[in-house]
């Protein structure tokens, strides 16, 4: 929240469309491309104080952070 970025943990959908890790860790996708077939994002836990990054597949369902230029 230093940052003015207030992140909400709001988990990730699976490719079956069941959910996880709500309330306890927030995912975003992030605008870099591993491969075809996987993304870069960024992901923070309700008690973690650095943002991560990591990749994974795409036909996964992570948040997306909207900036306005």
């Amino acid at each position: 929240n230093e940052t003015g970025f207030t992140a909400l943990p709001g988990g990730f959908r699976r490719s079956d469309g069941t959910y996880g890790n709500m309330g306890n860790y927030g995912y975003w996708w992030n605008d870099a491309e591993f491969s075809t077939s996987r993304a870069y994002y960024n992901w923070m836990g309700y008690n973690v104080s650095t943002a991560n990054k990591n990749d994974h597949e795409k036909n996964i369902g992570f948040s997306v952070r909207c900036v306005k230029d």
